[in-house]
């Protein structure tokens, strides 16, 4: 949104700022960046998360430059949120709090995700907590050097331009920021992409029949990018759609909020192989979350959806020789996974949330409450939906896993037909933080569903 005079100087100020020597700038727009961490300059956007953005075009600053690639807008993030104050929107300093929480408990309080430990086994972790409109500095810090180093070996980012602290904390932890140059001054976040695309029957005839090659070559070069992000030694990308961001000049998929990411050279060898199978299973979910929504609103065919499953394998596994034939048997069982009755069901009660969000139209208070609610009833389907198909892809992409890392002398932690047993395990430790989470939160409503069945069933596990 744009600030106006929303803007307003607060006392959190920069009490360390290292810019990357090898990026071209102007001494005047170091100088701009410099005063607008410092609040003393107006960014032409804020989110109403924690990123904002200079349009150096528009400020007459040129553009920064780094390894031949140049960006004329610089996303800060860490810098603030904004939030709704007596009728009128306002930017709220850095670690105000945790990142929309309602009266009623965390929004993302109990959402588990998918880790590994340091054998390589597969365990569930609770979300972290996100500091509204801020980040810890060491965050900032290693989303800078990920970013520097995984650039520099070929893989698709973001321009490192700098990263720094604040002067303020949250919870005894400082704050920091990074700030980072896109590629492209246009938002082509493959989110946003996919909603034109739900939306085919709107767009002119010429440029329906090109949604189809285009929907195959972005999620083919999804996969691409995230296999140069693996084979530069990095991993632990969250795959949501919302993470990577089309540069149409170089035909890339930039990768994006590398913050929680890790050098695979500082985990043990027998955790490699799951946590590229978990970045692989990301990616794949998010795929999975865009089909699944589309059987509610979308103007596209069923092959277009299935072939995005297909076209994301081929681009990471391109070097894995005549695997076409398993590629495709994997995209059928996934297609088979989202064309069911119950991930229709926790898709249509997630798309209640999108609603929420859109009717809210900037009252941040009334989404909020509206969250509240949805952490009562329909949001647990969803959580039920992200973990059947994440130990459901997990089983079907290991094979073709095993065989592409086998030449990098990676083997996975156990064989394929321990795997099973290992997925139960990690279904039951979920089910056991679900239930403390419950118990711990006795105003939160969560009716019994066939998800435990269902999902033990189709693993073929006895209870």
């Amino acid at each position: 949104m744009g600030l106006g005079k929303l803007f307003e100087r607060k006392s959190v100020k920069v009490t360390n700022l290292e810019f990357n020597s090898d990026v071209t700038m102007s001494p005047e727009l170091e100088r701009v960046i410099e005063e607008t961490l410092n609040w003393e300059h107006k960014p032409h956007l804020l989110t109403s998360g924690r990123s904002a953005y200079l349009l150096l075009d528009e400020l007459g600053l040129g553009s920064v430059g780094y390894n031949g690639i140049s960006s004329s807008c610089l996303k800060i993030k860490g810098l603030g949120n904004v939030k709704e104050k007596r009728g009128k929107l306002v930017i709220e300093a850095p670690g105000k709090g945790d990142y929309i929480s309602g009266s009623k408990g965390h929004f993302r309080g109990h959402v588990v995700h998918t880790g590994t430990d340091a054998e390589g086994n597969i365990i569930p972790i609770f979300d972290r907590a996100r500091i509204k409109g801020g980040m810890k500095v060491s965050y900032a810090r290693n989303e800078y050097e990920i970013t520097k180093g995984a650039i520099e070996q070929g893989v698709p980012m973001s321009i490192p331009v700098a990263w720094g602290s604040f002067d303020n904390n949250y919870k005894g932890e400082q704050l920091g920021f990074v700030v980072l140059g896109s590629r492209d001054d246009r938002d082509r976040r493959m989110n946003l992409i996919l909603e034109l695309c739900e939306n085919l029957n709107s767009l002119p005839e010429e440029h329906q029949k090109q949604v189809p090659g285009m929907l195959k070559n972005l999620r083919r070069e999804q996969g691409r990018s995230l296999r140069k992000f693996h084979k530069a030694g990095y991993a632990r990308h969250a795959g949501h759609d919302g993470n990577f961001s089309y540069d149409e000049k170089s035909n890339e998929m930039i990768i994006l909020d590398t913050d929680s990411s890790i050098a695979l050279s500082s985990i043990d060898l027998n955790a490699v192989f799951m946590t590229r199978t978990l970045d692989v299973m990301s990616s794949l979910r998010g795929i999975h979350g865009a089909i699944c929504r589309g059987f509610v609103h979308t103007d596209l065919n069923v092959d277009d959806m299935r072939n995005q499953y297909f076209s994301f394998l081929e681009g990471y596994f391109c070097n894995i020789g005549n695997k076409g034939g398993k590629l495709r048997t994997i995209t059928n069982r996934l297609w088979d996974e989202a064309n069911n009755e119950y991930a229709k069901k926790g898709i249509m009660e997630m798309n209640i949330m999108r609603e929420s969000i859109s009717n809210s139209k900037g009252n941040y208070s009334k989404l909020i409450k509206e969250v509240a609610k949805l952490e009562e009833s329909q949001f647990r389907d969803y959580i039920h939906l992200r973990m059947s198909f994440t130990v459901f892809a997990i089983d079907a992409i290991f094979n073709v896993m095993q065989s592409e890392l086998k030449r990098e002398g990676i083997s996975p932690p156990y064989r394929r037909k321990e795997l099973q047993h290992h997925l139960s395990l990690y279904v039951d430790k979920f089910m056991g933080m679900r239930q403390e989470y419950m118990n711990s939160n006795p105003h939160l409503r969560f009716d019994e569903n066939p998800f435990e069945i269902g999902l033990l069933a189709k693993l073929n596990i006895k209870n």
